[in-house]
């Protein structure tokens, strides 16, 4: 059995790919809860880690940071602000690796251009609840749960 750490990574005081990072968002990771959720790419080839506000995306074979994006706010349209606690509780990937969804404390449900790290749709459902969420597998429609009921989305 192999335990043969093949890859750690750390945050960037001001990562270069994240240009429009407020002033005031914390660098640094939080032992306090700033992590959210962790998964693969669907190709296998990157990780990519829920860091507070911001989306990271390293390449597991050079240990490089590939992109990372701000992902969402920091505030639940009902319950208020969330102090330190992680802002995207869930991350799901297109087939191909192309698209990812998001969901946030901000009740948002957001899906993103994994290269570039672009937002292409997001929606707030009304009522702000989100149970679950996913991106269809060619990334071309969404699906959310939460009261009152599932709903589908078509993307652009």
């Amino acid at each position: 059995k192999s335990r043969r750490e093949v890859l750690r990574v750390h945050v960037d005081k001001e990562p270069p790919s994240v240009v429009d990072r407020p002033r005031d968002m914390p660098a640094e990771i939080s032992a306090a809860g700033g992590l959210g959720p962790v998964t693969f790419t669907p190709d296998s080839g990157k990780v990519v880690v829920a860091d507070r506000e911001i989306v990271r995306v390293w390449d597991i074979s050079t240990g490089l940071e590939r992109t990372s994006w701000i992902g969402h706010g920091k505030t639940h349209p009902i319950m208020s602000e969330y102090g330190g606690m992680p802002r995207i509780l869930d991350i799901r990937f297109s087939e191909d690796g192309k698209r990812a969804l998001t969901v946030g404390v901000d009740c948002a449900i957001r899906v993103w251009n994994v290269p570039s790290g672009q937002q292409i749709w997001s929606v707030i459902p009304d009522p702000c609840c989100v149970d679950w969420a996913d991106i269809a597998p060619d990334g071309m429609h969404v699906v959310w749960s939460g009261c009152p009921g599932t709903r589908l989305y078509a993307l652009p």
